[in-house]
């Protein structure tokens, strides 16, 4: 929504109430920003007589310096009763990951993927490695593992694309995985590389989900696939064989997929 002088990030209007938000990471206030949005609000307020509010997104470390300077700048132009405060994007992470907790599916995910996004580029700045940590990333066995993960992943991209009735969606990618969205049957599914899974479960890097819960199946089935719930969905590891050749795996792991995409399909 463009105003007079600026374009808020973003405006929240309920009822009689209007809240204007400015998200910020490490870039300063605008020329004459504040000014602009203090100005319309008190227009709102005086204009209609609704509640009016300015709300400051910001990393915890410097929020408050841009509430001050918001305030002290708002302030000199004659406006001192409108509302400014800050949040932290650190709480914005946390609101939603709470959300996420009490919601499942498709919600859940995009919300802890928000969260996610908050913690890698504005949350606490990394432990360095320890030297048997780097020497570990650096060896054979690691670059081999990782890179040989992400060649059957595109081989098996390409192979559930084949797959009848299967509509392939967006690439979806963060900190803590890699994959793409996908439709069988008409049910949201997700494949792709996972660290969290993988830290989490220590099955594989290579999983497949469906956001949700999952249909009541049978213990056997429940037991091959090895299934896993959370608040995300419900997932089940694409396993690899040590010293497997590479087409064998592929064809195992279609297989698994196959079994996946089915008993969804056949119970939901």
């Amino acid at each position: 929504m463009n105003i007079p002088g600026g374009r808020p990030d973003i405006i929240l209007e309920k009822n009689e109430t209007m809240i204007l938000i400015e998200s910020k990471l490490d870039a300063p206030l605008g020329m004459e920003q504040p000014e602009a949005y203090a100005q319309f609000l008190d227009s709102i307020k005086k204009n209609y007589g609704r509640i009016a509010e300015m709300i400051l997104i910001a990393p915890e470390t410097t929020r408050k310096s841009y509430e001050d300077e918001a305030k002290n700048r708002v302030s000199a132009i004659g406006i001192n009763d409108l509302p400014i405060r800050s949040i932290s994007w650190e709480e914005v992470g946390n609101a939603a990951k709470k959300a996420a907790s009490i919601l499942e599916g498709p919600e859940a995910i995009r919300l802890l993927d928000f969260a996610d996004v908050i913690s890698i580029y504005i949350g606490e700045i990394p432990r360095q490695l320890t030297e048997n940590e780097v020497r570990l990333l650096q060896s054979h066995e690691t670059r081999h593992s990782i890179r040989e993960s992400i060649l059957i992943f595109e081989s098996l991209t390409t192979r559930i694309a084949g797959i009848d009735q299967v509509e392939c969606g967006n690439q979806k990618g963060g900190g803590y995985y890699y994959g793409f969205y996908f439709q069988y049957a008409s049910i949201e599914y997700w494949f792709g590389i996972s660290l969290d899974y993988w830290i989490k479960y220590g099955e594989s890097l290579l999983w497949i989900q469906k956001p949700g819960s999952f249909p009541i199946i049978d213990l056997e089935t429940e037991e091959m696939l090895r299934i896993k719930s959370d608040k995300g969905g419900t997932s089940a590891p694409i396993r690899l064989s040590p010293s497997t050749p590479r087409d064998i795996q592929i064809n195992k792991a279609i297989e698994t997929i196959q079994t996946f995409l089915k008993k969804t399909k056949g119970n939901g």
